[in-house]
């Protein structure tokens, strides 16, 4: 080999490493965030614990996508049923055998036998409230099927529920590729003995910043998960009930820290649940119908955001909502507060519920 082709390979050979050099350093690393939770997921019915939230999170996606797609969060939920058939006792379900996690498994009907079992636990839950309800049991048939059986007093709309467009549009087949289970600005990524994993959602309707991963960790007491802090197991934790002496050796030890990441905003229109003028529903659906959502959407929110349900939720007085949307309607509105007062001096005062 000539002395003049040595510089040649040697330039291309720096040339290469460079170029790896370069193309490692482009790469971004994956952020996951490791999240420490005190109590033993899908157990615990106190609803404003990460470890509930995490469940529900989850959960919520198999519920919501059983009969219909949905929008939950402003990302659409693929149906997991393939059909619906009437049975004696209620409904016969068959499960699509192209959904999927994200590691690939397949949903079964044993997922979905689970969820129900965890919404029949957890009946003071207002998120499942209904199924507690309305369910009686589940019935595995297969991995791919089973029967739904109502309560008595709710059986004679099985034969309705069969027959409603939503329940016959299940059959049509729409989608080619396997569909995904999740929603909103993460998806769930796989559920394990001790922990459950989301991903970020690449297809989220509004671009957002955050790790990449978000993995809920369990623990059953609170002193594990205070080891788990000390010894670097979980990044932070969102349980707030720790003591004094426990802060202070979380500060003692060096062991706390922030971390930040933007999350979508939410603009609710709350009212005093507790006031008992809203014990009458008339007085309800007025304030629904007095409601300009396309209004407050367009001007408070810039058009991003979604129109959302009513603005009353079942947590105070036991309050059924009507599934209805209410247009917004300033005449209806009036008319409807007008009634109610007319009905309160003929009661004197005592509006109907």
């Amino acid at each position: 080999m000539s002395v003049f082709f040595i510089p040649i390979i040697m330039k291309r050979l720096i040339f290469s490493v460079w170029i790896i050099f370069f193309l490692s350093s482009c790469t971004q690393k994956e952020e996951s965030l490791i999240i420490g939770v005190a109590g033993i997921p899908l157990t615990n019915s106190d609803p404003y614990l990460p470890s509930v939230k995490g469940s529900i999170y989850v959960l919520a996606c198999i519920h919501d996508s059983l009969f219909t797609d949905a929008i939950w969060d402003g990302h659409l939920i693929p149906k997991i049923s393939e059909n619906v058939t009437v049975s004696e006792n209620g409904i016969i379900v068959n499960i699509r055998r192209d959904v999927k996690f994200h590691d690939g498994s397949p949903l079964t009907a044993e997922h979905v036998l689970t969820t129900f079992e965890y919404a029949k636990e957890n009946s003071q839950n207002i998120v499942f409230s209904t199924f507690a309800t309305d369910v009686e049991s589940i019935q595995l048939i297969d991995s791919w099927s089973m029967e739904i059986r109502f309560n008595q007093e709710n059986s004679r709309d099985i034969s309705i529920l069969a027959r409603s467009p939503i329940i016959k549009s299940i059959t049509k087949p729409e989608m080619d590729e396997p569909q995904i289970i999740g929603c909103g600005q993460y998806i769930l990524d796989r559920i394990e003995n001790n922990q459950v994993r989301v991903r970020k959602n690449e297809h989220y309707y509004l671009k957002h910043k955050g790790p990449d991963t978000l993995i809920f960790r369990f623990y059953e007491t609170t002193q594990d998960l205070l080891k788990a802090m000390i010894t670097n197991e979980i990044d932070f934790t969102g349980y707030p009930w720790f003591s004094m002496e426990d802060v202070e050796l979380i500060i003692r030890t060096n062991q706390y820290s922030a971390k930040e990441f933007v999350l979508p905003f939410c603009y609710l229109i709350m009212f005093n649940q507790k006031s008992s003028l809203f014990e009458n529903a008339a007085i309800r659906q007025a304030l629904s119908y007095a409601c300009n959502r396309d209004e407050l959407v367009e001007k408070a929110l810039k058009n991003k955001g979604i129109v959302a349900h009513s603005p009353f939720y079942p947590i105070e007085k036991n309050i059924n909502l009507n599934p209805a949307l209410y247009t917004f309607s300033e005449k209806r509105a009036i008319e409807l507060f007008v009634t109610v007062q007319s009905f309160e001096v003929m009661t004197g005062g005592k509006g109907g519920s």
